[in-house]
């Protein structure tokens, strides 16, 4: 089996053999390799094929996509095309964030998407030679996840401006131009979808339908209960998200238990009116009483919960 691009259309041709000497005196672990991997990349020649892919599955795999990918239809279009270029998400307001983790690649919110710098490696023929394409069965595994991750990048830069963007971000190294970039990656844009992974079969997505399929499917490899990826890394930006809506809701109900009010002093009281009232007045405070426990009482267990967890790590043996 060869690769998808052809040698001469390779982005970093390095040889990796050059290093060889070096590596082979340095006994490298799966954490040199998730430390430094331009280093690691340099001497893949030198490692046996499992320690490669433990870097490759710490690096670029997305076990809870995965097991979400039976239902991901419901949240997400099943086109792996699907995916805005660089420039135009710009357009539409969003920054562009640069994030190691695989699991966030081209996960959206309404002014920002996430993406997964290019590794190096992807970039060297040699590398999906001697790792991806021997034809066993983890080394298939892994050529269906990088090739769908390169065709993620054959969508998202389809224009010298993309490039221009991704250098910006560090998402593609700034020595590689417009003109090379073209001819390697479009070996990934017509590659169909059985050749990738089953997540790279969908395109971007967005982190709020993440949240609520994790909430009703209940995925084995989630880290939440409620949550994709948490968003609030700390209790002020919990208070703020949710005061603005909180408020509105509170503001509302004032609203209606006004006009509540103006009608049974205007008009004649009838027993059937005054109980309708009262009952609705009735969820109106236990509405009103949830909103202040989300507001003052779940943020204070979640600092009472911070300090246990900071009293049990100082105490916690080395």
């Amino acid at each position: 089996m060869e690769p998808p691009f052809p040698e001469w259309a390779a982005l970093r041709n390095d040889k990796l053999s050059v290093l060889i000497d070096v590596g082979a005196e340095h006994n490298w672990t799966s954490q040199d390799l998730r430390t430094d991997g331009a280093r690691a990349m340099r001497t893949f020649m030198d490692l046996d094929p499992k320690q490669v892919f433990k870097s490759l599955d710490y690096q670029l795999s997305t076990p809870l996509l995965d097991d979400l990918e039976k239902d991901l239809y419901l949240v997400a279009r099943k086109a792996g095309d699907h995916i805005d270029s660089l420039h135009y998400q710009v357009v539409k307001g969003r920054t562009i964030v640069a994030n190691e983790e695989a699991k966030m690649h081209m996960i959206w919110t309404s002014d920002a998407i996430q993406l997964k710098p290019v590794p190096l490696y992807l970039f060297d023929h040699q590398f999906w030679k001697q790792f991806l394409c021997p034809g066993t069965t983890d080394a298939a595994h892994w050529l269906r996840i990088a090739n769908g991750f390169l065709r993620s990048y054959a969508f998202l830069v389809r224009h010298r401006i993309d490039l221009d963007v991704a250098h910006e971000n560090k998402l593609i190294p700034q020595d590689i131009q417009w003109e090379a970039w073209a001819l390697f990656i479009a070996h990934f844009r017509r590659m169909p979808d059985d050749e990738v992974a089953k997540r790279y079969r969908y395109g971007q997505m967005r982190l709020s339908r993440l949240h609520m399929l994790v909430r009703l499917r209940l995925p084995p490899s989630r880290d939440s209960i409620w949550f994709y990826e948490p968003p609030y890394w700390s209790t002020f930006a919990y208070l703020k998200s949710i005061t603005t809506s909180l408020g509105f809701l509170l503001a509302s109900i004032s609203v209606a238990l006004s006009s509540m009010q103006v009608s049974l002093n205007a008009g004649p009281r009838t027993s059937a009116s005054t109980n309708t009232f009262s009952r609705f007045a009735s969820m109106v405070l236990v509405v009103t009483t949830v909103a202040w426990l989300l507001i003052v009482v779940v943020p204070s267990i979640f600092l009472i919960w911070q300090l246990h967890f900071s009293v049990r790590q100082r105490h916690k043996k080395p």
